[in-house]
């Protein structure tokens, strides 16, 4: 009787079970669940539950196992309670504990437990049934226990990790920690990014005018590249505005008060390129017109004998004033954001060597310094100067110049006032690859094959890839940042990339020089449908496109399980206040070891309407679904989608289950 009264409360005779531990590769239920209740067993004795809180280690585990075994009746699968407190209570805390903690649960999943801790927190009939019968466990216990352990290992595992406020300095969630300590770290990874994409793509395209002036390929004396790429501080439209321009200039030097420049007229006298890269933007409005100002790298470029070219380059603040009345604008102000001690505007120099095959420019090398970067969406500057070194290679379609590509690697280093590096952004390699674009008569880019098209307005990125790594003394990023298959919309006015995917893993790094990485994945982004969508007119069923995300990555901490994450969803953008989801859906997995110990499934599609509306959630190890319609007060609890064990308040997260027990899903978030 004894033997089969064990077993009944376990579900299984543990005499003939192997004793493993919780990790062990390709242990059976039987053989984790007894490494579970003997985990727990030496867990009181290290809490000192039961009145086994003195002595030794061995002292206090002797304790409990005398605890267990008086405790313990030839007639009942529940545990007495004797003087040191309610034993079943808090053997099945202790269970609790061991399946929420990773480094105790190892691999084992809480359903596996689930016989024992309903025979453990028995509150009926709980005699045990003669030798010879089946243990007397209803599948709604079982099914309401797995319930319970799912929720706590669902809430021990987000409510640890994850905490309200996102990433602050007050969070107390590990995860939230990491990323608010990365977040402080990186966030001045903008400035050396868009300063190595700004200023090397208009110094090159400046060699390129240059080039193709001076051998007679073009008569235009400017060029302009990357439309509405600016940030700014949306005071006006500035999707046309160009962040890049060029000029050739008949001037051989330059100085830092220089404001006016003279326009090259023939290939004898353009003797210097002037370039401008625009970070940031703003437009004041008057009584007559409007003054828009640009925060900028202004370079003078000018060739040496060697074929190399040397460059000077500037931080400014430049004004240009549009009167209505005359329809003109004019500059005002040119003003050097960086100045010594007495006042004189700071510049920073250095070389460009082209490669020239046919008058093209096919390889070229930068080496020198760069003025400093202008904060992320703004237009202070984020640090002192930056340390830049470049190479690439370009190649240009035989049949038109505006179709290239281009690699680089390199590096470039930010550096503040007294010469400390603060980061470090090194491009393993990187492709940008350009398309021709036109002009229509009214100075706006248009596709070439545009019946409004009437003149060339050069190249436009049409993909980009970068692989790339940024560290500084305390994070580090390292991933692979892609855009492509840029297609014009219907109307020939709107270039559009479809596809973009961006893939990486950060890290943190201490004091002591522990690297901790707590986020990594890939984020992919497409489009289906652009090229027959018209961006000029209004979004209608008839004119829609789809767009498309997925992110699958993995969350993790220390001495915390890896959550492991995949999401993807469909938004149909169809009406111009937002368009509709056409579906939606969730997976994570807690995984120790490497393997999943809960996995939870959420899914959300349309209703009739088209809205999304119906969701999902199931969990396969506890045989636990969910289903409910948006803005419901309660959701049913399902085991295996056909017996009812409770209901979910979803205003409060309190799950009742039909025993008349309850359990909180409500994890703080």
């Amino acid at each position: 009787q004894a033997i089969s009264t064990s077993s009944q409360l376990l579900g299984f005779d543990a005499r003939l079970v192997e004793v493993k531990s919780t990790s062990a590769s390709g242990s059976s239920q039987h053989e984790q669940t007894l490494a579970v209740m003997l985990t727990a067993v030496s867990q009181l004795a290290k809490t000192g539950a039961i009145g086994c809180a003195t002595g030794s280690a061995g002292e206090k585990t002797q304790c409990v196992v005398q605890a267990l075994g008086s405790a313990s009746a030839l007639n009942s699968v529940k545990l007495s309670s004797t003087a040191g407190g309610n034993v079943s209570a808090a053997l099945g805390a202790a269970v609790s504990t061991v399946l929420t903690t990773p480094s105790l649960a190892g691999t084992v999943n809480s359903s596996t437990l689930a016989a024992a801790v309903t025979n453990l927190d028995c509150t009926g009939n709980c005699v045990a049934a003669p030798a010879g019968t089946a243990p007397p466990v209803a599948a709604s216990a079982t099914a309401i226990t797995a319930a319970k352990l799912l929720f706590t290992e669902i809430k021990s595992d987000w409510a640890s990790m994850f905490s309200r406020g996102g990433a602050a300095s007050v969070a107390t969630g590990v995860v939230n920690v990491e990323a608010f300590k990365f977040k402080t770290t990186m966030s001045n990874v903008h400035a050396p990014v868009k300063t190595l994409l700004g200023d090397s793509g208009a110094v090159l395209m400046g060699l390129d005018l240059y080039n193709d002036y001076k051998a007679g390929r073009t008569t235009s004396v400017v060029r302009q590249n990357a439309h509405g790429v600016s940030s700014n501080d949306a005071s006006a439209n500035f999707s046309n505005y160009c962040a890049v321009t060029c000029g050739l200039n008949q001037e051989l030097s330059a100085s830092a008060s220089t404001s006016t420049l003279t326009r090259a007229t023939s290939i004898a006298n353009a003797n210097s390129i002037g370039c401008s890269a625009i970070y940031h933007l703003s437009r004041l409005y008057t009584p007559t017109g409007h003054v828009t100002t640009e925060w900028r790298h202004g370079f003078f470029i000018t060739p040496n004998a060697d074929g190399t070219f040397a460059y000077g380059t500037r931080a400014r603040r430049t004004e240009y004033t549009y009167v209505a009345s005359t329809g003109r604008s004019s500059l005002t102000a040119n003003v050097g954001l960086q100045q010594d001690s007495s006042g004189a505007v700071l510049a920073f120099a250095g070389t460009l060597t082209p490669t020239l095959s046919n008058g093209d420019i096919t390889g070229f090398t930068m080496v020198g310094e760069l003025p400093a970067g202008f904060a992320m969406g703004g237009n202070t500057l984020a640090n002192f100067k930056h340390s830049v070194s470049l190479t690439g290679s370009k190649t240009i379609d035989a049949a038109n110049s505006n179709t290239t590509s281009t690699t680089i690697s390199g590096n470039i280093v930010s550096i503040d006032s007294n010469g400390a590096t603060l980061s470090t952004l090194t491009v393993n390699n990187g492709l940008l690859n350009t398309v021709p674009v036109s002009r229509d008569a009214s100075g706006r880019r248009v596709s070439p094959t545009a019946p409004t098209a009437v003149s060339s307005a050069g190249g436009e990125i049409s993909a980009v890839t970068l692989n790339l790594a940024f560290t500084t003394p305390k994070a580090a990023f390292e991933g692979v940042l892609s855009f492509g298959d840029t297609v014009w919309d219907k109307s020939g006015t709107v270039f559009f990339p479809t596809k973009a995917t961006f893939s990486g893993a950060a890290r943190n790094t201490t004091a002591a020089g522990v690297t901790t990485e707590f986020l990594s994945g890939v984020l992919t982004a497409s489009t289906t449908g652009y090229a027959a969508f018209d961006a000029t007119l209004p979004r209608s069923a008839s004119n829609s496109f789809s767009k498309n995300a997925q992110f699958v990555g993995k969350v993790s901490a220390p001495n915390r399980p890896v959550l492991e994450i995949t999401m993807g969803g469909t938004h149909l953008d169809n009406s111009n206040d937002g368009g509709v989801f056409k579906n939606v859906s969730l997976q994570y997995r807690t995984l120790v070891n490497g393997v999943p110990r809960t996995v939870v499934n959420v899914t959300g599609s349309p209703d009739t309407t088209g809205q999304i509306k119906n969701f999902s959630l199931t969990e396969a190890s506890a045989n636990l679904s969910l289903n409910w319609i948006d803005k419901a007060t309660t959701i049913k609890l399902m085991s295996n989608t056909t017996l009812e064990i409770g209901s979910l308040n979803t205003a409060t997260g309190l799950a009742t289950f039909s025993d008349g027990s309850s359990a909180s899903l409500d994890i703080g978030l």
